[in-house]
Order: structure tokens, then sequence, then C-alpha cells
């Protein structure tokens, strides 16, 4: 899609996380960045009971264990990111938590990587894995946009999207069953297409130190159920991997259509 107008970009923060908040903040300002802090919900604040939009049984049919509190506010949080971005109108912004680092590069190197991009789509700008990789352009300074044919890719900390996108993903990550990385990764599923980038745009503070706000205190092998209890969890995992090569391929095969209008 053709860009070229402001570029808003919005980081979800937990107001706990005051320091977090001052180094992102700094680190904008280093850059000559202009940042909107995004009030992250804090998960464990809020009773089971009580948690909206959550489907609490296709969660457990999907990923064969019990959800975290962590997990359930970072989910939300991004919602409400998508939400004030929706709300500003334009047609492009940047999405980030904030345990990602700004660089000199970062604005022009997102709007190249937005430039390659159909109407409806959004693109992940930093990920633990790249499995599968197909390739639709060169962009910035030898940076190559495609989809991947494996996955899941991991990490939602920085992802630019169009308007259009956003608007799709408000409708179709409702109600919540699957952690929020996985959720905006299946484009199939959410009507947008989905793109990753060959190099990480944005390094994390520390090299990806800085203790998780998801995981605290908890025992992670204990959420998950008995292995004949996952059953449904595993086969909805090989049903996921054909559509996500399935995917893939429309992607690199037809990069420019999904032109939906904003």
């Amino acid at each position: 899609m053709s860009f070229d107008g402001q570029l808003p970009v919005y980081v979800i923060n937990l107001a706990r996380s005051v320091e977090r908040w001052q180094a992102i903040e700094q680190s904008a300002l280093a850059h000559h960045l202009s940042l909107t802090r995004v009030d992250a919900v804090n998960g464990h604040n809020i009773r089971r009971e009580d948690w909206q939009d959550f489907d609490v049984r296709e969660f457990g049919r999907r990923n064969g264990r019990t959800a975290l509190a962590g997990e359930y506010g970072c989910y939300m949080s991004h919602l409400r990111a998508l939400e004030a971005f929706v709300q500003s109108g334009l047609p492009a912004g940047v999405i980030l938590e904030d345990d990602v680092e700004l660089v000199a590069d970062f604005d022009a190197k997102v709007r190249a990587i937005l430039a390659s991009l159909p109407q409806n789509a959004l693109v992940k700008l930093v990920h633990y894995r790249l499995g599968g990789f197909l390739k639709t352009a060169d962009v910035y300074s030898g940076i190559r946009v495609g989809a991947c044919a494996f996955g899941p890719e991991g990490s939602a900390a920085a992802y630019a999207l169009t308007r259009s996108a956003a608007l799709k993903l408000l409708k179709a990550l409702k109600p919540m069953s699957l952690p929020y990385d996985v959720a905006l990764g299946r484009g199939w599923a959410n009507g947008v297409r989905v793109y990753n980038v060959t190099e990480n745009v944005l390094p994390m503070f520390q090299e990806g130190n800085s203790p998780s706000n998801i995981v605290v205190g908890v025992d992670y092998g204990k959420l998950k159920w008995k292995k004949w209890r996952r059953i449904p969890a595993y086969l909805f995992r090989i049903s996921e991997d054909v559509r996500r090569i399935v995917h893939a391929f429309v992607c690199r095969l037809f990069p420019a259509r999904s032109k939906a209008k904003p």
C-alpha cells in the first residue's frame, strides 16, 4: 500500500512498569520518535470469573491447558491498542510492547515495509523463529518481507498494520481462545494477510532478558492437562499447520490481492 502520512506508534505498558516506560520513552526521544502510551490490562488483578470476551471452553480445547492471567491481560491490552489505533483514523500504525528498544532508522524501515504490503495486512516486526519463509518483497536495507509456511513464529512485541486490518482483527479476535501472539498470526481465520520480516526491526532491551509480565510465579507445566485431554488440541494444531501453509502460499502467489477498504 502507498503510505506517506503520519505513522502512530502505540506502546502497551503496565502502570506499575514505570522503568520500562521510561526506558522506551528515552529511546524514542533519542531517535526523534513520538509515542502514545496504552495503559495495559493487568490480568492478575481481575478475577477469572470476571474475564470478559474470553471463551474458557474453546481456550482449553485449542490449547490443552488453562489460560494464564497474564495471557488474558496481554490479549486485552493489545485489543485496547488496536482500538486506540482505529480511533485515530490514520491508515497505518505500529503497536509495540514496552520491552523493545527503538532504533534510528525505525520509521524509515517500517514505512518501506508498509509500502510492500497490500491494503489489508499486518507485518510482525519481531519474531523468535521463521519456518518455511516465502519471500514476497525486498525492502529497506536488505530486509525481506514474506509469509511463513510453518509456525507459529512467536512474539507480538512489535507489529505494523493497516487500519482495515485492525478493524478486522477487532472483530475476529473476540472472544479470546488462544494466546495473543498465536491468534495474531492466524491470517486465514482473521481475514488479514500476515507477513514477517527476515531480520528483527527492533531489538529487545537487554537482549530479551526483561522479566516476563505473563508468567509470574506460575509453574507452566502444571497448567497443562493430561495427554488424553489434550487430543483436541493436537488435532487443532494439525489443522492450523495445514491452513498456515495455504495462507503462506496465497501471500506469496497473490501478494497484491485482499484490497479491503478501511
